[in-house]
């Protein structure tokens, strides 16, 4: 299956804000490899979401009180850049028949443009008791977040 179109300019990668997933040193450097998590070694693929995708990945994968206490790390990943380099396949989703982009290789930091710890639970005034939905809107309206 092809890219949609029109084809993002980032695509994105949610990581748990947990060991071993902490520690990117910032700036990222190009050599740094980010761990797969257990369902990308499971389905033998690096999961990533599309901006449009964003709310509905957090809520259904990323909504346990760990995840709500410790919050996700969100990687902005240039799609064109990794795309060129890399094997990236936009793979429908057997769970709602959405096509995702899935990276068929390791994420290194090459490809990342920057890296967003979001919190969801626990933040203060207008964030707190935020959904996955209100946070990822605020990052956009920030201009953190892209298409």
């Amino acid at each position: 299956m092809s890219a949609p179109s029109p084809v993002p300019t980032y695509i994105y990668k949610i990581l748990p804000n947990t060991s071993p997933y902490t520690g990117t040193p910032i700036p990222i450097p190009s050599s740094w490899e980010f761990p797969k998590t257990q369902t990308d070694l499971d389905d033998g693929f690096v999961h990533l979401s599309t901006l449009h995708q964003l709310p509905s990945t957090l809520t259904r994968f990323y909504s346990t009180k760990e995840d709500l206490e410790k919050g996700v790390q969100v990687l902005k990943v240039d799609y064109g850049q990794l795309s060129a380099w890399k094997i990236v396949k936009w793979e429908r989703s057997r769970s709602n028949g959405e096509s995702y982009p899935h990276l068929y290789g390791v994420l290194t930091g090459e490809f990342v443009r920057d890296l967003r710890v979001l919190k969801r639970a626990e933040g203060t005034g207008d964030e707190k008791g935020a959904s996955w939905e209100d946070v990822v809107e605020r990052l956009k309206n920030e201009g953190w977040l892209e298409n």
